[in-house]
C-alpha cells in the first residue's frame, strides 16, 4: 500500500530550488562571485538594470586583471572567470 508524503513530488528532486533560470533572470540579474574572485568584491543583488550589469561585469573583469599584474593570482587562475564573464558581457549587449 503506497501512500503520499506531504510536501513532497516523485517529480521534482529539490521542489522549486532547481529552477531554470530564465532570459529574464539573465537579463536582470547579477553572476554569483567566481573562486578567483576577492569575496569583498561588490556584487549587486537582486533585480537591477542591463547598464548597472554590464558596468559590473566590466569592473570585475578588471579586478580580475589586476590581480594578475599584483601577482597574487595567476592567468591560468583567471582566465576561466574571464571567458564567462565576457561571454555574459556579449549577451547583456546583444540584449539591450
Amino acid at each position: 500500500m503506497a501512500f503520499k508524503m506531504t510536501g513532497y513530488s516523485a517529480f521534482t528532486k529539490n521542489g522549486d530550488k532547481d529552477k531554470k533560470k530564465t532570459k529574464e533572470d539573465r537579463l536582470t540579474k547579477s553572476m554569483k562571485l567566481q573562486k578567483s574572485e576577492n569575496p569583498d568584491t561588490y556584487t549587486p543583488k537582486g533585480k537591477t538594470s542591463n547598464l548597472e550589469l554590464i558596468n559590473d561585469l566590466e569592473d570585475r573583469i578588471e579586478f580580475l586583471g589586476e590581480s594578475v599584474n599584483n601577482g597574487t593570482k595567476t592567468q591560468k587562475e583567471v582566465d576561466p572567470d574571464i571567458r564567462k564573464f565576457r561571454k555574459r558581457l556579449g549577451y547583456l549587449r546583444q540584449n539591450k
